[in-house]
């Protein structure tokens, strides 16, 4: 997992709340998590992030 994606997720853990374990998500399911629940910010962060 990229580091800018974990800093996404430790910043807002509210995006993946119902999961225990965030180490095991994939780039792909915090990506969904951030497109389904995040803002647009995050959503551009994570493009950026992302390429």
């Amino acid at each position: 997992m990229s580091t800018g994606l974990k800093k996404i997720i430790k910043n807002k853990p509210h995006l993946v709340w119902y999961v225990q374990d965030i180490k095991n998500l994939s780039e792909a399911s915090i990506f969904e998590h951030i497109l389904n629940f995040g803002e647009w910010k995050d959503v551009q962060e994570t493009i950026q992030i992302l390429g």
